[in-house]
């Protein structure tokens, strides 16, 4: 039987790499240098959105502190690439997994809440990027996940209409913005959310990890 599905496409952090804690902790280190200090659990709450959208949360929520929001974004995402992006390590089975897609002739993005540039470089960094045929940035949209424009750019890339793919985040927001733009959405419980939250938000599919996606993968093609 050949399946209908002709693109997936993946939420980055948290769902292929294991970063979530060190943009946290970016988060934590650049606001802490503009004289804000947010807690753990409030960054965490935040993660998922866009850089622009968590500094301009984080100022509603502690006060001015001579930064924009945009100006905020820059400073954790420079602090991001310069001090944290070696501590992250792709997840079990995301090579393999991106490599079995691969040849099976499906085509791959990556859509994340993070600047395209840091994307590339973070996919670079983990050999994962010669898999991947687009990448969509927060800095390439007007409005970021939960909204569908990210991952509707993607398929636009791609040819490949709404019905045609299957989105595959760890986020609440990453399954809201694949519900909005019409793509049948798969959680993986390897980040910020658990599988209730997962459901809940209308994931059609829930796995514990990459591994058990790539042992489904038949399942969920076919």
């Amino acid at each position: 039987m050949r399946s209908r599905i002709k693109a997936i496409v993946f939420d980055m952090d948290g769902t292929l790499v294991d970063s979530t804690e060190a943009h946290i902790e970016s988060w934590i280190e650049a606001c802490k240098r503009a004289k804000i200090y947010p807690n753990y659990e409030e960054v965490r709450a935040l993660m998922g959105r866009t850089s622009e959208d968590i500094a301009r949360s984080i100022l509603d929520r502690h006060g001015k502190c001579g930064l924009s929001a945009q100006e905020l974004a820059k400073r954790k995402d420079e602090l991001f690439e310069c001090r944290f992006i070696d501590r992250i390590r792709a997840f079990p089975y995301a090579k393999e997994l991106l490599k079995v897609l691969h040849q099976r002739g499906l085509y791959i993005a990556v859509v994340s809440s993070n600047p395209r540039r840091l994307v590339v470089k973070v996919l670079k960094s983990k050999t994962l990027h010669k898999y991947v045929d687009t990448v969509v940035g927060q800095d390439e949209v007007n409005r970021g996940k939960p909204h569908p424009e990210p991952i509707l750019l993607a398929l636009s890339r791609l040819r490949v209409s709404p019905r045609e793919a299957i989105v595959v985040g760890d986020s609440t927001y990453d399954i809201m913005a694949a519900k909005a733009a019409g793509v049948e959405a798969i959680g993986i419980c390897s980040g910020l959310s658990n599988s209730v939250k997962l459901r809940e938000a209308g994931a059609k599919f829930v796995f514990r990890d990459l591994r058990e996606l790539y042992e489904k993968l038949d399942d969920i093609l076919f």
